[in-house]
């Protein structure tokens, strides 16, 4: 019967992903939006290939685009690439690749829970409903967040199989447009002074080549101050609540140092990579200053993993979570729903941290 069952969740998740792909083509021609971060992406390139400033919103403007262009210099030679393609061409270019890049996604996931086919299934139908939409979310702006997300978990999939230089160079790829995911390198424990040590030496070396084009990125980057469901974030909801200035910063900081330290204790008293990854991905997203809506496509897993963890038998628990994660409510719902599937998680590797010690006891 447990067989059946998840046999009809995992096959009921490949249909949600399948028609939640199919579905969004036609929504874009009915709101009449196409890929506004797509367009400054080839903006970008159309602006680099002139040799104008990429980062301008003026420049931007002249070549259609609306959205700012505030990525890593890493990302330019990807941008000039995906500027080779007219406009037309490159949108459809890029939803087959996003197709070809979600199934990806969903082998990679079906591998990182192979013992765990209930967790597999229930991230993909929340691949078509979690964290309100967010694979909607992406599918519509045109973002990269599929892509990244393909990184991360193909990358931790080499951490899982001891392979710490495959995993570093394909987070290096998952970072290469906002540097964000290389935080995700502390998943090394042991090794990850050293693996920190030489991504610090790269970026510093890129750093000297082109420092202007850097400390553009940078400032940019500080400077943006987006709040509500687009980016509901902490520090987003802080300076909602109290303002902008040095309360709201403080009060974030000291969240965000909670939640690592309490991560890195659960992490330390169980073994097992499949729980710790679900905690340092949700860990991540909740102490980033910045963490977009369809960014949250990374950590579908992670929510699926919490969901399974509190189980029928705490049912008002479960209900609330997927209240939380699949039915809109609030504007910082998406944090939310984060914040109360990490704890859930902890909870869950502290009590097995536990168990093992009393039978070790018994």
């Amino acid at each position: 019967m447990k067989a059946r069952r998840t046999t009809l969740v995992v096959a009921a998740g490949w249909l949600c992903l399948i028609a939640g792909f199919a579905y969004v083509p036609w929504v874009m021609e009915r709101e009449g939006r196409h890929h506004g971060d797509l367009l400054a992406y080839h903006a970008a390139g159309r602006a680099l290939a002139e040799g104008l400033d990429p980062t301008d919103p003026h420049t931007l403007a002249r070549f259609g685009a609306s959205t700012p262009f505030v990525y890593s210099p890493f990302s330019r030679p990807w941008a000039r690439l995906l500027a080779r393609l007219d406009w037309e061409t490159l949108q459809h270019t890029w939803l087959a690749a996003k197709g070809l890049a979600l199934l990806g996604l969903a082998f990679v996931w079906r591998a990182w829970f192979r013992h765990e086919p209930l967790t597999f299934g229930l991230t993909l139908v929340l691949s078509l409903v979690g964290f309100r939409l967010a694979l909607r979310v992406d599918l519509m702006a045109g973002n990269i967040a599929v892509f990244e997300a393909l990184f991360v978990w193909l990358a931790l999939l080499q951490w899982r199989a001891s392979r710490p230089v495959a995993f570093v160079g394909l987070l290096a790829l998952a970072g290469a447009f906002k540097v964000t995911p290389l935080a995700l390198l502390v998943v090394l424990r042991r090794h990850a002074v050293l693996a920190a040590s030489a991504v610090t030496a790269v970026l510093g070396a890129a750093w000297a080549f082109a420092p202007a084009s850097w400390s553009t990125f940078v400032v940019n980057a500080m400077a943006l101050d987006e709040r509500g469901p687009q980016n509901p974030t902490l520090l987003a909801w802080l300076r909602d609540t109290v303002g902008v200035g040095g309360a709201a910063t403080a009060g974030w900081a000291v969240f965000a140092a909670l939640v690592m330290g309490l991560t890195a204790a659960a992490v330390r008293r169980q073994p097992g990579h499949e729980l710790s990854a679900g905690l340092i991905l949700l860990a991540w997203s909740l102490a980033l200053p910045r963490f977009k809506d369809y960014s949250y496509v990374i950590v579908l897993p992670a929510a699926a993993q919490a969901l399974v963890a509190t189980g029928l038998r705490r049912w008002p628990l479960t209900l609330g979570l997927a209240v939380l994660l699949c039915v809109p409510l609030h504007p910082y719902q998406r944090l939310a729903a984060a914040l109360m599937a990490w704890a859930v998680l902890a909870f869950e590797a502290f009590r097995v941290d536990v168990a093992r010690v009393e039978a070790f006891r018994g």
